[in-house]
Order: C-alpha cells, then structure tokens, then sequence
C-alpha cells in the first residue's frame, strides 16, 4: 500500500510516494539526517550539494561493506551445511 508523506531531509520539504510505513520510513530519514550531521562535524562549511554527495558515498560504503558480510556469512554456512551433511551420510 503506497502512502503520501511529507518529510524534510537536509532542511528541505519533500512530499514522498512511499510503500513502507511512514514509521520505517522516518527511521531511514533519521538515520540520513544522523549521517548528516557526522560529516557535518568535519566539514562544516560544505556546501549542501557536496555534503548530500558524501553522505550517499558513505552510506553507500555501508551498504557494500554490510553485503560483502552477508556474502561472507552466507558462504560460511553453505559450507558448515555441506560438513555437516557429508558428516550425517557418514553416520547413516
């Protein structure tokens, strides 16, 4: 179900056509605005368009460094599963 829902994100208003709640979606918004503001920190008179651009390298970073470990996790129990079947067949 599509919901209409008007946020801020860089002090700007935006009106959003969004399928996930609006509580989930204020959560992604939030967590933007955190990313934000810790860039903020170190760079403080970026302008906005340069401060969006590294705000989306660094989540974006997040996200392939967070994928990378899925893959990794995914890999480890393909293979604990594969051991651990080769050790029932054993057993049988």
């Amino acid at each position: 179900m599509e919901n209409m829902i008007n946020v801020e994100i860089f002090g700007e208003p935006l009106q959003i056509i969004a399928y996930k709640k609006e509580e989930e979606l204020r959560e992604l918004i939030s967590y933007i605005e955190e990313k934000k503001r810790e860039i903020e920190k170190f760079y403080p008179s970026l302008e906005p368009m340069k401060l969006a651009i590294l705000v989306m390298l660094h989540l974006t970073d997040e996200l392939f460094t967070y994928r990378n470990w899925l893959k990794f996790i995914q890999q480890r129990a393909e293979e604990i599963e594969f051991g651990l079947e080769e050790e029932i067949k054993k057993l049988a």
